[in-house]
């Protein structure tokens, strides 16, 4: 089988597995990270994203294992936060539509 390329989350490392490919998509914020292996460049915006979507239930996961955190430190700064409150958000979502009828409703 031909290696996949992982350009998914800032990643910049050839894979030979396809499964490893979908370990590293599907990775969780903390110490043991793939953003903390020697070389490995730092999380960006698509994994900002994708820990922010996941935020929920990393939290509760986090309680229990000490491994896993909500946030990723390793990261390039506003454009990692920036993908995890765009992230967060969708996960946890939003009040405005309720918001503006609420005012709609009650002017």
């Amino acid at each position: 089988m031909a290696p996949v390329t992982a350009e998914t989350f800032g990643e910049s490392h050839t894979l030979s597995h396809p499964e490893e490919s979908l370990a590293n998509i599907l990775a969780v914020a903390g110490p043991n990270s793939t953003y903390r292996e020697p070389g490995a460049r730092p999380a960006g915006f698509w994994a900002g994203f994708w820990h922010g979507l996941i935020m929920p239930i990393t939290f509760f996961v986090s309680l229990a294992n000490p491994g896993v955190r909500i946030y990723e430190t390793h990261n390039r700064g506003r454009l990692y936060d920036f993908g995890f409150v765009l992230g967060a958000g969708g996960s946890l979502g939003s009040s405005g539509h309720e918001a503006s009828q609420y005012t709609t409703l009650n002017a």
